[in-house]
């Protein structure tokens, strides 16, 4: 009865208290957002080639993007820009003459953005925060001893090999793009954990890193030390001599490991160092030219690729969330797209993250990487800036509700008032 109490007066004031939302109503989200990324870490859709396995693992994502909705303060400005996309896909959708355009490609490729601004519009509780954080740093070590637990039994191999580079790379139970992903958002979320007093999340840092390092992922590893690096340095909770003493420790780290992660970037460094991308990128910059003003259909890119690319690249997907999105949305609405994804994660981070620019270096992170992946669609890349923004706005309302209130200032020369005890002693004294 007190808590339908609290968050009846505190929707009737327009906000939330802190702890209105630590109960039940938060906890289907967190289950949910557990259960989508089991599902995807899994993936037995691709080990046991089921075909609705995708489409389930979408549904679980957009249901926990949805729950994530119930019982917590909105972000009305995530929400309007969430609609303004989507309104702008489906007229760019109705407008385009690309023969090969369907709705049903379109319609399949929603959650790819959906989930990120539906996870931006609402306000997280400290238990959202920690659900996150504490998953994230786990994700990358779960897939690496997963994909080993398959390769033992037979089912497929944690160390297949890089068409281009003839490279083995640890993929885990996924491939080592994503895995990679999982090991940069995992370093950043460890990182993290360290600050909110939780020291032996050093070791999963460092567990994450050796996992990058094994994937072979470049890009990653180097948006993780940047992101890592700079919310280290500019972190309000670590003293000027923690900063010193962890920059001489990082410096040592990488004169250990420097060598041994050379030896397994040199070989993919070979030739442009682009895997293949110099064969794809030419073909989308010409197929934006053929439909610069509404482009192609948003989801479109993936199935446009010819056979011919495909056989060279190995892969159908752009590797360039930029050049993905001029195709599929035009000139015009790439710019669109990421104006307001941009405005969203900053003025989100403004009003419940305050000074802490975590989120911003995180959104930096993601954007530097869509140069040369498949971020937008990937659950393992964009957690990077949900792992940035939760930890930020979760740690700054949750400080906010912990710190007692101030006591109140006595102001100078004001007549001082007596407690009950002193009063009784002062009344006696003053008695004839």
């Amino acid at each position: 009865m007190l808590r339908c109490t609290a968050l009846w007066r505190t929707r009737r004031s327009g906000s939330v208290h802190p702890n209105a939302t630590q109960g039940r109503p938060a906890m289907p989200f967190r289950l949910m957002y557990l259960a989508a990324y089991a599902a995807f870490i899994l993936n037995l859709g691709d080990l046991f080639k089921i075909e609705a396995a995708n489409a389930l693992v979408k549904s679980l994502f957009l249901l926990a993007g949805a729950l994530f909705l119930v019982g917590r303060e909105l972000n009305p400005f995530a929400l309007a820009n969430l609609l303004i996309v989507t309104v702008m896909i489906f007229f760019l959708g109705s407008m385009t003459d690309y023969p090969d355009f369907q709705w049903s490609y379109l319609l399949n490729a929603l959650n790819q953005y959906m989930l990120i601004y539906l996870l931006l519009s609402a306000r997280p509780t400290a238990a959202d925060r920690d659900t996150v954080l504490i998953s994230a740093a786990w994700f990358a070590v779960a897939c690496s001893v997963l994909g080993l637990m398959y390769q033992v039994a037979g089912l497929r191999t944690a160390f297949p090999v890089e068409f281009n580079t003839g490279q083995n790379r640890f993929s885990g139970s996924l491939n080592a793009a994503f895995l990679g992903g999982f090991a940069m958002s995992g370093m950043l979320a460890s990182l993290l954990l360290t600050e909110l007093g939780r020291p032996r999340y050093y070791i999963l840092l460092l567990l994450n890193a050796g996992v990058m390092i094994a994937t072979g992922a470049r890009v990653a590893l180097a948006v993780a030390v940047g992101v890592c690096g700079l919310a280290f340095l500019f972190s309000k909770r670590r003293t000027a001599s923690q900063k010193i003493t962890g920059i001489a420790a990082g410096v040592a780290a990488a004169c250990v490991i420097g060598p041994i992660a050379y030896v397994r970037y040199a070989a993919r460094m070979s030739g442009s160092g682009l895997s293949g991308r110099e064969i794809m990128w030419p073909w989308l910059e010409e197929l934006s030219a053929r439909y610069p003003d509404f482009g192609i259909g948003f989801g479109h890119q993936y199935w446009s690729t010819p056979r011919e690319i495909y056989i060279l690249f190995s892969s159908m997907a752009a590797h360039n969330d930029y050049l993905r999105l001029l195709v599929e949305l035009g000139h015009v609405g790439v710019w669109v797209f990421y104006i307001l994804l941009v405005a969203t994660v900053w003025y989100t981070k403004t009003i419940w993250g305050g000074r802490d620019p975590v989120p911003l270096f995180a959104l930096a992170g993601f954007l530097a990487i869509s140069i040369t992946d498949n971020a937008l669609a990937t659950p393992t890349h964009f957690l990077l800036v949900l792992v940035g923004m939760f930890a930020a706005c979760g740690t700054h309302r949750n400080e906010a509700a912990a710190r007692p209130p101030a006591a109140p200032s006595r102001v100078r020369g004001a007549p001082r008032r007596f407690g009950a005890t002193e009063g009784n002693l002062a009344g006696k004294a003053a008695t004839p």
